[in-house]
């Protein structure tokens, strides 16, 4: 390679092109980190159609080790990333305690995650204060992958366990916590975005039983699903606009 009339070194070409600024054509890449509620269901179908249908919205992606997709999910008239970190059952107490997310982000470096985890917890009794530790720590995990990273935490839709336990409610006092936790811990590097995700989202009519006889409704159906994903589409538009702002490494 020549230079105003000089011939480069090899070493110095290659450390010019790495300090050559992202290409506008780099995709953002999303991350939907969560439970079976994301690996089982078809919501990230519904967000990826919505996405592509943003007018003007920069390229994206989906990443994850994951490519599980429910077989009533949408494929027909559109392809979409079927990528994510989604784990049926996965306790957010017992990821964090295991280091998993820098195992499943060693070769990935998001710049946005979705991040809706807690459901399994609380069901099982944990107490809302240790979930939203696991939340934290999370969050400090995905802040050591991407410095810079968009992080959008959902308030966890309601869930029913049996109908002798319908007002039992361990999600509520969870979600209590998310907002001022959120407001906290956000910063101008790294913000955090709280998304509604409990509100209008009627477990009744919008899961399913469970499976293998359980008594509960946890996992949304297709209504379920659409509805999450439109209470998604709004946050994440604003937050892929955002890291196309600031360029994606």
């Amino acid at each position: 390679m020549r230079f105003l009339g000089q011939t480069l070194p090899n070493a110095l070409i290659i450390t010019l092109m790495l300090l050559l600024p992202t290409t506008v054509n780099a995709k953002i890449k999303i991350l939907p980190l969560g439970d079976s509620i994301t690996s089982q269901s078809c919501w990230r179908a519904y967000l990826y159609k919505h996405l592509l249908d943003t007018p003007s919205l920069p390229p994206f992606q989906f990443i994850g080790s994951s490519l599980s997709n429910a077989t009533s999910c949408p494929r027909a008239d559109y392809e979409w990333d079927l990528s994510h970190e989604g784990h049926p059952d996965m306790m957010a107490t017992q990821m964090v305690l295991d280091e998993n997310l820098p195992v499943w982000l060693r070769k990935k470096r998001p710049d946005i995650a979705l991040v809706h985890i807690g459901t399994p917890d609380l069901l099982a009794g944990t107490e809302p204060g240790l979930v939203l530790a696991a939340l934290d720590r999370a969050v400090e995990q995905l802040r050591a992958r991407n410095p810079n990273i968009i992080i959008l935490v959902a308030e966890l839709i309601g869930i029913v366990t049996t109908p002798e336990t319908q007002h039992w409610d361990p999600i509520s006092p969870f979600n209590a916590l998310v907002w001022p936790w959120a407001n906290q811990r956000q910063t101008s590097r790294s913000p955090i975005n709280v998304v509604d995700q409990f509100t209008g989202y009627d477990p009744w009519q919008d899961s399913l039983w469970g499976r293998s006889g359980r008594r509960e409704r946890v996992l949304p159906d297709v209504a379920g699903d659409v509805k999450i994903a439109e209470r998604w589409v709004g946050a994440v538009v604003d937050a892929v606009k955002l890291a196309a702002s600031r360029g994606v490494n």
